[in-house]
C-alpha cells in the first residue's frame, strides 16, 4: 500500500487538496485505489476491466459493449435491471456504464451514507448476472438503435472511419459498439465464455473516490469483491500498428459542410512524461478562447465554428486527432498544416510556463469532483497498468523541462506524417 500526500507544490505555488489517495490489492488481484477527499458529502465507486474492442477475436466484434449493457440488466439477486434500479433511483443515486477500445467501466454515485449500497449493488450486477436470454435478444435492439444514431453522428462517423484508414484495420480502431452481425449472432453462452476470460479481479481495478476513510472503503471492498474468484490476467497483447503517414482518404456523404479529421501518431505507447508534455501541447492547440486552431481558423479567418483537439492514448499508440467542419475544407487543412509547422515554435519557455499554470488550473478546477478522479484514475490503470494521483501529477508536469516539451512536439506533431480523412460530397484537393 502506498499513500501521498496532501499538499502539493506546481509552479511556485501551493494548492491544498483536502484528500489522500491509496492503493491496495485483495488477495483474489483485485487493485482497489481510494482517493479519500473530505471536502465532499458523496462518493463515486468505479469497477474498470480491461477489456474492449480491441481484445475481441473478429467473430466477437461488439460482445465487450453487450456485456456492458447486460450486466445492468438483471442479476439472481435483482431479476430485472427494473429492480437494481428501484434501489439505486430510491436513494438518488447516478449510475452509468461505457465500452472503449481497451476497458469498460461502470460507475456508480452517491451520497456518502449509501456507501455501502452501492457496492453492494456493483458486486451483484458484475459476479451475479443471469445473461438472460430473452433479456439479451431485447437489449440487440437497443444496441442496434445506438447503431442508428452513430450513423448520424457525422463527427463521430468521420473521426472513426478516418482512424480505420488510417491505422489500417487494426484492432484499435475498432468501433467500441461493434459489428453489427455479430451484435445479432451473440448468445448467452458466448457472452458467458468472453466475461469469465476477461472479468477476472487481475485484470480489474476497483476505484473508490469521496467522503470515504481507506479503512472503510476497504472493509467494503474485501466485503463485496473479495470472494471474487481468483483467476489469472488473460493475454492483452496485440500486434503492432502500421500507421499511413502522410497523405488523405474520403468517405462520400451527402452533407452541407466537410467533416475533417487529422491524425498524427506514433506506433507505441507515450510514456508518462509524453503524456504530460501533450498535456501541456493539446492544451495550446484547443482549450478554450486562446486555441491556436480556433484563433486562426474561426476568429481570424471564419472557415470552422468548432473544433476539437485530443489525445489518444493505446497500449501499443498514441494517436493525436484534431476535428473540425468546414465548407472550406482545402483551406481548413491548410491552416490547421501551418499551425502544426509552426507549433514548436510557440512553444518558448515563457509560454510553457504559461501553460503549466493554465493545466494546472484546469485540473485544480475539477480535482474536487470525484467523478473526475475516478475517471483519471481509470485512465492511468488503464495506460499505464498502474495508478499516477492527480496530486503527483501535477507535481510532474510542474518539474517537466521545457526542452522535453519541444521534443515531444517535434515526434508527435510530424507535419511529414499527418493523414487527413473527410466526409462530405467531394474529396479534398489539399496542396503539398
Amino acid at each position: 500500500m502506498w499513500t501521498l500526500p496532501i499538499f502539493f507544490k506546481c509552479d511556485f505555488r501551493y494548492y491544498t487538496y483536502m484528500s489522500t489517495t491509496t492503493s491496495s490489492t485483495l488477495d483474489n488481484g483485485l487493485l482497489v485505489i481510494v482517493n479519500e477527499n473530505s471536502a465532499s458529502s458523496a462518493i463515486a465507486l468505479q469497477l474498470v476491466v480491461r477489456a474492449g474492442s480491441a481484445y475481441e477475436k473478429e467473430d466477437e466484434q461488439g460482445y465487450a459493449h453487450i456485456l456492458e449493457h447486460m450486466l445492468l440488466k438483471g442479476t439472481t439477486r435483482r431479476p430485472t435491471s427494473y429492480d437494481i434500479g428501484l434501489e439505486i433511483d430510491r436513494i438518488g443515486a447516478y449510475s452509468n456504464a461505457s465500452t472503449a477500445y481497451e476497458a469498460a467501466w461502470f460507475i456508480l454515485e452517491a451520497a456518502s451514507r449509501h456507501a455501502e449500497k452501492l457496492f453492494d449493488v456493483m458486486a451483484d450486477n458484475i459476479l451475479n448476472a443471469t445473461l438472460d436470454a430473452r433479456v439479451l435478444e431485447n437489449e440487440k435492439k437497443v444496441i442496434l438503435g445506438e447503431f442508428r444514431q452513430r450513423d448520424n453522428m457525422l463527427i463521430r462517423k468521420c473521426l472513426m472511419r478516418g482512424l480505420a484508414h488510417y491505422a489500417n484495420n487494426h484492432p484499435i480502431a475498432r468501433d467500441p459498439l461493434g459489428v453489427e452481425g455479430q451484435v445479432l449472432q451473440a448468445n448467452p453462452d458466448a457472452l458467458r465464455s468472453y466475461k469469465e476470460k476477461y472479468y477476472v479481479p487481475a485484470n480489474c481495478a476497483l476505484i473508490i473516490s469521496g467522503a470515504i476513510d481507506n479503512n472503510r472503503a476497504s472493509q467494503l471492498a474485501e466485503k463485496y469483491f473479495g470472494l471474487w474468484s481468483h483467476a489469472s490476467a488473460p493475454d492483452r497483447s496485440l500486434p503492432p500498428p502500421q500507421f499511413i503517414h502522410g497523405g488523405s482518404d474520403f468517405l462520400e456523404h451527402p452533407a452541407d459542410t466537410t467533416y475533417l479529421t487529422l491524425y498524427y501518431g506514433i506506433e507505441r505507447a507515450a510514456s508518462l512524461q509524453e503524456y504530460a508534455a501533450l498535456d501541456l501541447i493539446v492544451s495550446l492547440l484547443g482549450y478554450g478562447y486562446t486555441s491556436l486552431i480556433l484563433n486562426e481558423l474561426r476568429n481570424k479567418r471564419g472557415l470552422i465554428y468548432s473544433s476539437g483537439t485530443n489525445a489518444r492514448y493505446y497500449s501499443n499508440a498514441t494517436v493525436i486527432t484534431i476535428g473540425t467542419n468546414s465548407s472550406e475544407p482545402e483551406a481548413a487543412v491548410q491552416a490547421i498544416d501551418e499551425i502544426v509547422q509552426n507549433l514548436e515554435k510557440r512553444l518558448s519557455d515563457s509560454e510553457i510556463a504559461n501553460l503549466k499554470v493554465q493545466v494546472n488550473g484546469i485540473i485544480e478546477r475539477q480535482i474536487s469532483n470525484s467523478e473526475y478522479v475516478t475517471r483519471t484514475l481509470q485512465q492511468q490503470f488503464v495506460q499505464f497498468g498502474s495508478i499516477i494521483t492527480p496530486e503527483d501529477y501535477l507535481k510532474m508536469l510542474a518539474d517537466l523541462p521545457p526542452d522535453f516539451v519541444r521534443s515531444t512536439c517535434r515526434l508527435f506533431f510530424n507535419p511529414q506524417k499527418m493523414f487527413t480523412f473527410a466526409l462530405g460530397k467531394k474529396a479534398l484537393v489539399v496542396q503539398a
